[in-house]
């Protein structure tokens, strides 16, 4: 019975704990500078904001779009991209776009990780050379070969807030993303009720241990 008891107590805990563990939060909007157009329209057609959404370089505001549909492309920009209408998954920009997103709360991030198109210069489309997050700079490596890839940015050192601010800094002329992602909750913290639990825990292996040493010297 003891032993029932402690394993089911064991349970509860490990339960609570991993409720921490890392977690994905989805923004409620986001504000950026449309997409523009090159061989085809590399606009965000899909916004659901304000904003004229087939004009470059547009101002979009209050809304989600291509860069948060989970649509992620293994394919080039060349491949991807529908010859007209600006409705492939990826967003391209001649300029360092500033993109900011807004969330239903204030919270502590971990990650941010950008999915971007390398197609080491086809097109004028390379890998980005960083990015601006909140204030802090982070470097990006052009990694080998021309997939797209993604990159994952540690963004625990920021400051709590509602809102993530990004620029992205262009390599050469273009610069092509199709979704980010956010993460929160880093690390698994017991809570004051799961330490509790720990230390009952404790108690009661203590005096099963007991109960087995009397039964073993009789």
């Amino acid at each position: 019975m003891v032993s029932r008891v402690l394993w089911l107590s064991a349970l509860f805990v490990v339960a609570t704990v991993s409720q921490a563990h890392a977690a994905f939060v989805s923004p409620v909007s986001y504000d950026m500078p449309n997409g523009y157009t090159g061989s085809y329209n590399y606009w965000d057609k899909n916004y659901t904001g304000a904003g004229a959404k087939t004009t470059d370089g547009a101002f979009l505001s209050g809304g989600l779009g291509d860069l948060t549909d989970g649509v992620v492309t293994s394919l080039n920009w060349f491949d991807a991209e529908p010859p007209v209408g600006g409705a492939g998954p990826y967003v391209g920009w001649v300029i360092d776009p500033v993109i900011t997103f807004h969330f239903s709360a204030v919270t502590t991030f971990s990650t941010v990780d950008i999915h971007f198109d390398d197609a080491n210069g086809n097109g004028g489309v390379s890998a980005p050379r960083g990015v601006v997050i909140n204030g802090m700079s982070y470097g990006v490596s052009d990694p080998a070969g021309s997939a797209p890839f993604w990159a994952s940015f540690d963004v625990s050192s920021l400051a709590a807030s509602s809102t993530l601010q990004i620029t992205l800094l262009r390599r050469t002329q273009w610069i092509f993303a199709d979704e980010f992602r956010f993460s929160t909750g880093a690390a698994a913290v017991p809570e004051p009720g799961s330490l509790a639990m720990w230390g009952l825990c404790g108690v009661g292996l203590i005096a099963l241990r007991n109960m087995r040493s009397r039964k073993l010297a009789c």
